[in-house]
């Protein structure tokens, strides 16, 4: 994944690439090492943050799955920036435990669900997060230094989403944005552009819990794990668009009435496995450091 284009804001640096290690996957030529599946961010020291519909295609092929693995942003410098990848130790898909069942299934072999089109991953290990602030580029005062992995905070229940949002993703801005599916890309909105709607003017209520944004540049698409921001908080992760007519939206799927779930969801409790010694040694300093 490029994350050449938001050096003017790094807020996005906190993308993880969730990658198929398939050369040439599809027969797409521009593939030549692996695939971009799509885009997470880090919750905790060694969970993602990511949609469920672009895994909804691997979910049962093993041998799929296990070439699928976590590139960490680790920072940059003037020229060039640093990755770190990690194997998948565990996937979960968010469905509330009074729904069982998947509705309004759509595209091209019904893989495209919007209701709870959330999923968290573990990482085999954990990372440590850094410390310092989130800076635009040209506020880096040392251009060689790497940063470390930014912690990506998610909205809870309480937290209202402001009229200053911005999103960011890869696969939207045009065509070959779209076609390369690896260029990480952000668009700012003001409150004077009223660009948040009811979501309920344009789709059933239940298809699922949904922030609707105006697609005001009448962008083609929305990448699938857009990220929608407020106040250094992802409220909703894409996605998709949505078109009536000569207009349209784009819509997130809204990560606070599933805060609870996603919190506790692939953790060693929760997949029932016995977590490594290095992780129980980090694991009580790290929560009290990161206010979880």
């Amino acid at each position: 994944m490029d994350y050449s284009e938001t050096f003017q804001d790094l807020y996005f640096d906190r993308m993880v690439a969730l990658v198929l290690d398939v050369p040439y996957y599809k027969n797409n030529s521009l593939n030549e090492f692996n695939t971009n599946v799509v885009v997470g961010g880090m919750i905790t020291s060694d969970r993602i943050l990511a949609p469920y519909n672009p895994f909804r295609f691997f979910i049962h092929n093993k041998t799929m799955l296990d070439k699928i693995t976590a590139h960490l942003f680790l920072g940059r410098d003037y020229g060039s920036y640093y990755v770190d990848v990690y194997k998948i130790a565990c996937g979960r898909q968010i469905i509330p435990d009074e729904e069982k069942t998947m509705l309004h299934c759509h595209g091209k072999d019904g893989f495209d669900c919007p209701a709870h089109d959330l999923m968290v991953l573990r990482i085999l290990g954990n990372i440590t997060f850094t410390t310092m602030p989130t800076l635009t580029y040209s506020q880096v005062i040392d251009r060689d230094l790497k940063v470390g992995v930014y912690r990506t905070e998610i909205a809870g229940p309480n937290d209202t989403l402001s009229d200053y949002f911005k999103f960011g993703s890869i696969g939207y801005f045009n065509m070959t944005h779209i076609q390369y599916y690896a260029f990480v890309t952000s668009v700012q909105y003001q409150p004077e552009q009223y660009a948040l709607v009811d979501c309920e003017t344009w789709l059933p209520r239940d298809w699922g819990h949904f922030i609707c944004v105006s697609n005001l540049e009448d962008y083609p698409a929305l990448g699938s794990g857009a990220w929608l921001v407020s106040d250094d908080k992802v409220f909703g992760i894409g996605g998709f668009a949505f078109f009536r007519g000569k207009e349209g939206i784009f819509v997130f799927t809204d990560v606070r009435p599933y805060y609870n779930l996603i919190m506790n969801t692939c953790t060693y409790e929760d997949s029932r496995q016995e977590p490594p010694k290095e992780f129980l040694r980090n694991h009580e300093e790290y929560i009290q450091k990161a206010g979880l």
